[in-house]
């Protein structure tokens, strides 16, 4: 019989390798490195962005709604094996396998963000994602995401399709004060912690904080079905706050369409002509705004000077509405300016309450693909929704389409976006137009609504939103 080697024997090189690792890991702390990042990059990461902007650690995260799991992977990783609560050893299939970088729980979309994955189809409480990584080399390493969900303590159901349909509640009469965000803190090797980052979802804000201030964007020529495929970083956007599947376009062409949400009406006008053949008197949204001691201002991408009634080279005057209003021409050429000034009055949250924002003739996909039109949305909209205007639920913002390519009944994607809004998946099937936005308007600006927009469904109780002014 072969005698047994002393247990201490056995543990001996344990303690070598114990003590190397120490030290190894302290003099990366004296050069500033985080050991566990230098030996990979990979790790698990959660982010609120489909472009995975903002990422914190999956790792003792309080997250709801949907999300963006992925692993932060060097280029040496071949592919990664998603399992979601599931036992280190089990024969249980994985939840995904992802064999391109980034590697995303929920799959890579064709435009290479991520594809969301929604929580609320998990129960409230903790949770486990194991990512299991093969190296080119063929050696595995395996990360662990220590998580726990909190939807509001309701059982998981998932959130609507693109297909499903909700009415939206009436705005509750009293608000409750939401849970501040939970926080989380990595550490690091040294045992030194990070810098505290926030890995939950946007606190919304209580119903009951009126938006004072409403930003419209208005896109060109394309139906629900082609934005919503077209248009994936908008359209994340809209799965994530709300949407409405019923919103109809008045008529075509362009022109009538902006004149409805300016002025509720389309002032019988059926073509494209500019204010020359087209003057109107009366009060626009952007004037009544002015009238009740609001603010109002127009944002015209391309546009060469203020109120600009004839068209140039990427800016069109039948895409913008104030020119047309007669009555208000001194108030336009004060307040209808070009695009370039739109970012420092974000930036300053000093958007004004009746706000339109105007892309030119190709940003709005008119000239351009829907895909250029998004791009464009995806290097304004995350600094607007940054902002304390928005955050502080005091400004809401929607992005609609003038009309269809004349193949869909009319009927355009319309996104609203506001704080109160953030996580809840709401897909609106009120039918909602664009007399519906000019009244959403006239709400925001404390007056009654123009014209033909006072006869139509009411935009912001569809949404569940509070809105009027208190203080601008």
């Amino acid at each position: 019989m072969v005698p047994r080697e002393p247990r201490s024997a056995v543990r001996r090189p344990r303690k070598v390798v114990v003590v190397l690792a120490v030290s190894i890991a302290l003099a990366l702390s004296a050069l500033g490195i985080d050991s566990a990042s230098a030996s990979t990059s990979s790790r698990l990461a959660v982010s609120l962005n489909a472009d995975r902007s903002s990422a914190a650690r999956l790792n003792g995260s309080t997250v709801k709604g949907k999300i963006y799991v992925f692993v932060r992977s060097s280029k040496n990783l071949k592919k990664v094996n998603f399992y979601l609560d599931s036992p280190r050893r089990t024969k249980q299939p994985p939840a995904r396998t992802d064999k391109q970088t980034p590697f995303d729980l929920a799959g890579t979309a064709a435009d290479g963000t991520a594809r969301a994955f929604d929580t609320s189809k998990l129960a409230d409480g903790s949770h486990t994602i194991r990512a299991v990584m093969t190296s080119r080399d063929g050696s595995t390493s395996t990360r662990r995401g220590h998580f726990k969900v909190h939807n509001g303590g309701v059982k998981p159901t998932p959130s609507p399709s693109p297909t499903s349909t909700t009415t939206a509640p009436t705005p509750p009469a009293t608000t409750t004060v939401p849970p501040a965000p939970i926080t989380t803190t990595a550490t690091s090797a040294t045992g030194a912690p990070s810098p505290t980052i926030t890995a939950t979802t946007t606190t919304p804000v209580p119903n009951g904080q009126p938006a004072t201030k409403l930003l419209t964007i208005v896109e060109e020529n394309h139906s629900l079905e082609q934005m919503k495929a077209g248009m994936p970083y908008l359209y994340s956007l809209a799965q994530r706050f709300a949407y409405a599947n019923n919103y109809v376009a008045i008529r075509h062409p362009s022109l009538p369409n902006y004149l409805a949400i300016a002025g509720g009406d389309t002032f019988g006008v059926s073509d494209d002509a500019g204010p020359a053949s087209h003057p109107l008197s009366g009060q626009s949204v952007f004037g009544q705004a002015i009238a009740h001691g609001r603010t109002a201002g127009v944002y015209a991408e391309s546009m060469p000077g203020n109120c600009v009634q004839s068209s140039n080279a990427g800016y069109v005057v039948k895409h913008n509405p104030w020119p047309y209003f007669v009555d208000e021409r001194a108030l336009c050429n004060a307040s209808d300016t070009p695009e370039t000034g739109f970012g420092a009055a974000v930036g300053a949250n000093a958007l004004p309450n009746a706000g339109m924002l105007i892309p030119n003739l190709c940003n709005d996909a008119h000239d351009c693909s829907l895909g250029t039109a998004d791009s464009w949305l995806k290097n304004r909209l995350p600094k607007i929704l940054a902002s304390s205007d928005f955050t502080s639920g005091k400004l809401a913002v929607v992005v609609t389409a003038d009309e269809d390519d004349n193949a869909s009944g009319n009927k355009v994607l319309t996104v609203v976006l506001h704080a109160s809004l953030d996580g809840s998946h709401k897909v609106v099937s009120t039918a909602l137009t664009h007399y519906s936005l000019s009244r959403f308007y006239s709400q925001t600006n404390g007056g009654s609504p123009l014209r033909k927009a006072a006869a139509a469904p009411d935009m912001a109780q569809a949404f569940g939103l509070t809105v009027g002014p208190t203080s601008p």
